[in-house]
Parts: C-alpha cells; sequence; structure tokens
C-alpha cells in the first residue's frame, strides 16, 4: 500500500511540476506496484496546462483572434507556466495576461494586444462583479440637468 502523506506534504512534493516539464516527476507519484509514474504524470502534466491554457483562451477570445490561435496559444503557454493559478475559480485565471502580453511583444505589429486583453479582462470582472443597488428615483431628480453628464 502506498505511504500516506500529510496535504500540504503532499501538494509540496507534487504541484511544482505540473507546470514545468523540466521538473521531474515527483518520487510521491508511483504506479500500483511502486514503480515510476512518468507517463501518467506527464499526461496528468500535459492535461492541466492545456486547461490553463484553455482557460486563458476563453477569457481572452478577442485577443486570440487578433493574435491567431498559434502565436496566442504561444503566449497563453508561457503565462501559464509562469503564473499558476491562486483561485479555486477558472474565469478568475489570467489576471495580469495584458501586461504578459506587453512585457514580451508577442505581436510587433499589434502594440495595442495588451490594452485588448485589459479591456476584455475588465469586461469580465465587471460581468462578474456584484450588482450595484439601483438610483432611487429622487437622487436621479436631485440631479441638475447641466450636472447629468457628470452623473455615474
Amino acid at each position: 500500500m502506498p505511504e500516506r502523506h500529510a496535504h500540504g506534504d503532499f501538494l509540496q512534493h507534487f504541484t511544482p511540476g505540473l507546470l514545468d516539464p523540466a521538473v521531474p516527476t515527483p518520487d510521491i507519484v508511483t504506479g500500483h506496484s511502486g514503480k515510476t509514474a512518468n507517463k501518467r504524470f506527464n499526461v496528468y502534466r500535459n492535461n492541466v496546462t492545456a486547461s490553463l491554457v484553455n482557460a486563458v483562451g476563453q477569457v481572452y477570445p478577442l485577443t486570440r483572434k487578433a493574435l491567431g490561435e498559434d502565436r496566442f496559444r504561444a503566449a497563453a503557454l508561457t503565462y501559464v507556466r509562469s503564473h499558476p493559478p491562486t483561485s479555486k475559480l477558472l474565469f478568475e485565471f489570467g489576471y495580469g495576461f495584458d501586461a504578459h502580453l506587453q512585457r514580451n511583444s508577442f505581436d510587433e505589429a499589434a502594440p495595442w494586444i495588451g490594452d485588448l486583453a485589459r479591456l476584455e479582462r475588465a469586461w469580465l470582472d465587471a460581468y462578474h462583479a456584484a450588482d450595484a443597488a439601483p438610483l432611487a428615483a429622487e437622487a436621479l431628480g436631485a440631479i441638475a440637468p447641466g450636472g447629468l453628464g457628470d452623473a455615474v
């Protein structure tokens, strides 16, 4: 029977190699007979990485279209490998992708690509934000006609 590990101890050994193919398979990952499970771990690592690249693509569909599938996937892959998720909610993954695009110049012909990504992220954040309380009719009526353009 495989040795049991504390949850934190397991994660400390298991997670470093999930996004980095240069990290060897952790010793705690073994097959039924205790042999190494390199192929299984590599399949799992590939699935995790591909899922995160796809998640970035779902958050930034226009950026993906503007860059083209191959360049977008390359940019998303380098982002995923250097920015592991910090939330259990997949739609929250990808904060900072806009800065990653700007920093790494993935499209010299489109220096605005980071701005497009920032706009897409802002739209998603607004979509998932809590609804604001509706403005009361009295409050709207209290705004002088000349001040309507400045009202927020």
